[in-house]
């Protein structure tokens, strides 16, 4: 048994939130747990193409919605995110009952807000023991190093070499106009050496791209999704987790 891990599950484990699941848990490679950013929920067009993107491509995906945007969805107020400490809560509480529902490698994702507080979380001690040891990975998609125009306000101080844990890489996959973190920018933070970072040309914080690029939105995620699954290949491939060729195309 590789799962049993399902949305009717993770909602009597965590009644709070919401969640969808795609891909198929019988014969997936691995799980991604995906979380949203700050200002629209897991059935935004950039998470559901991304999240069916990645199940295409073998990987059972998680997505699931903070407490606060549960909250918001059924009040129709748009309430701004919970603190911190709540987020980091409610992100424990989907990644401890996917390690208890499945032996399948997991890797922690997220867009923007998502992603830093799932990162955030996995630079954290509060994480048992079991549930770091089955964490594999972490991915960004559109990581908020600033807000947009003010460059000093960084969110990088759990991403130092001091603090990132050495066992779990890290690949930040970001737009080239992107207002939270431009090359230029980038370039100059001091990140462990387990975070490694793809820049999409000409795409912004949803991976819109210019309209002279040629490109559209969905191509841009669609080439984040092949960059998601060769950070997987070259990671978690250990003896536990082997991906087909075919589905690395």
């Amino acid at each position: 048994m590789h799962t049993n891990l399902s949305s009717s599950c993770l909602r009597a484990a965590c009644p709070d939130l919401a969640f969808r699941c795609d891909g198929d848990a019988a014969n997936a490679h691995a799980i991604v747990i995906l979380a949203h950013g700050a200002g629209a929920g897991m059935d935004s067009d950039f998470l559901t193409t991304l999240s069916k993107a990645l199940a295409a491509r073998g990987l059972f995906v998680v997505s699931f919605e903070f407490a606060y945007m549960v909250k918001r969805r059924l009040s129709g107020n748009k309430r701004p995110p919970a603190p911190k400490p709540i987020l980091l809560a409610n992100w424990a509480a989907v990644l401890e009952c996917t390690v208890q529902c499945s032996s399948l490698p997991v890797v922690v994702a997220g867009k923007s807000m998502g992603g830093r507080i799932g990162s955030e979380l996995l630079a954290s001690a509060s994480l048992s023991p079991l549930v770091r040891s089955r964490v594999a990975g972490c991915m960004c998609y559109g990581y908020p190093f600033h807000p947009p125009a003010k460059q000093e306000q960084l969110r990088t101080e759990h991403l130092a070499e001091s603090r990132w844990p050495e066992r779990i890489p890290l690949k930040i996959v970001q737009g080239t106009r992107d207002p939270f973190g431009k090359p230029d920018e980038v370039a100059n933070y001091s990140l462990a050496k387990e975070i490694s970072i793809a820049w999409l040309e000409s795409g912004d914080h949803d991976f819109v791209p210019l309209r002279r690029s040629g490109f559209e939105q969905r191509d841009l995620i669609q080439r984040a999704a092949d960059l998601s699954i060769a950070f997987i290949e070259a990671h978690l491939c250990d003896g536990t987790l082997t991906l087909p060729r075919t589905l690395m195309r």
